[in-house]
């Protein structure tokens, strides 16, 4: 025996074919045969019949034997049709190769399904597949709430004493959390700074502005002056004008007022000097009154005007006068503001109006009251 050297193995191995070598093939068939024919194939011996069976058939044109098999359809096996190729078709159960349909993009509210599952219960991923919770389980699954947080309250225990407080604790509000107490403060005079209380919680803070004083009756020496402003942190009172001297006229004005979250009222002007003209003699205006005290009454036809109650705030009354002389004009009353405070600043500065001075002359005219300012801390 030569070796085929073009051959991809060694030397001593061979290359079976059937048409090449029959005696190989009839070996590995277990055919056994003789100068007549076929004797036998694996052992089966005499006349020898290839019959169609399930799913296969058998046809013969003169001495070729043919067998096949349907295509598999859905009651019966068989082979499978031709695919043409590719990667993206894959045989259905229909036989026909075609694409798998593409899985759906999101799920649809009204039109989506799942299978199983009970009406009003929630959805969740467990471990990559849907879950269902009960109303109770999905509600612990939140979080409490927190100071930078939003979220559930915490279960309260019940009860009618405890409320919850902003660090998510349920418990009873500590002894004197309402007020109990008011402490009232009163400036009379000069400036300075207020600090309230460190329990303080709300507070009620009035204010008047000085008084203007009262003119001069007859001969004047010296006019009357306006009186000054009472401030509070933004709070203003304003100051009463003076009361003209001699026949000036109308009373002083009244103050103005401003920054009140309550109110803010102009004070009252001063009367006019009434002159009598039957006699020759005049009348002294009144000053101007406001919610805390009367203001100065007049000096009549001959006296002076009297001073305005102290720390009134209200306007000195205008002196009198005879001889066919003019009297002079009451002073006007410092402006009233009321402020309450919620929101409480760590200090306040402040200033007291003064009363303005009388007028000087032949009858002088009042002082005016000076201002006030009353403070009321409730805790």
């Amino acid at each position: 025996m030569t070796a085929d050297t073009s051959l991809p193995f060694a030397p001593w191995r061979r290359d079976f074919n059937a048409a090449r070598d029959p005696q190989t093939a009839r070996i590995a068939l277990g055919i056994a045969a003789s100068s007549g024919g076929v004797l036998s194939i694996n052992t089966l011996s005499g006349a020898l019949t290839i019959a169609a069976g399930t799913g296969i058939n058998v046809a013969s044109a003169g001495t070729t034997i043919t067998i096949s098999a349907p295509i598999f359809g859905t009651s019966a096996q068989g082979e499978v049709p031709a695919s043409g190729g590719g990667t993206v078709n894959f045989l259905r159960a229909d036989g026909t190769w075609a694409a798998p349909p593409a899985p759906p993009s999101g799920l649809t509210v009204g039109t989506t399904t799942i299978s199983g599952g009970t009406t009003g219960r929630f959805l969740y991923d467990n471990a990559g597949v849907l879950g269902e919770y009960t109303g109770t389980q999905a509600t612990a699954q939140l979080d409490l709430f927190s100071s930078t947080l939003k979220g559930l309250a915490p279960s309260s225990g019940g009860g009618t004493t405890n409320y919850l407080r902003a660090d998510g604790t349920w418990a009873a509000p500590s002894a004197g959390a309402g007020i109990t107490t008011c402490t009232v403060t009163r400036y009379t005079s000069g400036s300075g700074t207020h600090t309230p209380g460190g329990s303080t919680k709300i507070m009620r803070v009035r204010l008047l502005g000085g008084g203007g004083g009262g003119g001069a009756g007859g001969t004047v020496s010296v006019a009357a002056t306006a009186g000054g402003n009472t401030t509070f942190g933004a709070l203003t009172a304003g100051g009463g004008a003076a009361g003209p001297s001699a026949g000036g006229g109308n009373g002083g004005a009244g103050g103005a007022a401003s920054g009140g979250n309550v109110l803010n009222n102009t004070g009252n002007a001063g009367g006019p000097f009434i002159y009598l003209s039957a006699v020759g003699n005049a009348i002294g205006g009144s000053g101007g009154g406001n919610p805390f005290g009367g203001g100065g009454t007049t000096g009549g036809l001959y006296g002076s005007g009297s001073s305005a109650a102290t720390n009134s705030g209200a306007g000195g009354g205008g002196g009198g006068a005879t001889s066919s002389v003019n009297g002079g004009s009451g002073g006007g009353s410092g402006g009233c503001v009321e402020h309450l405070y919620t929101s409480l600043a760590g200090s306040y500065s402040y200033a007291v109006g003064a009363g303005g001075s009388n007028g000087t002359g032949t009858t002088n005219g009042g002082v005016g009251g000076p201002g006030l300012i009353v403070i009321e801390e409730y805790s």
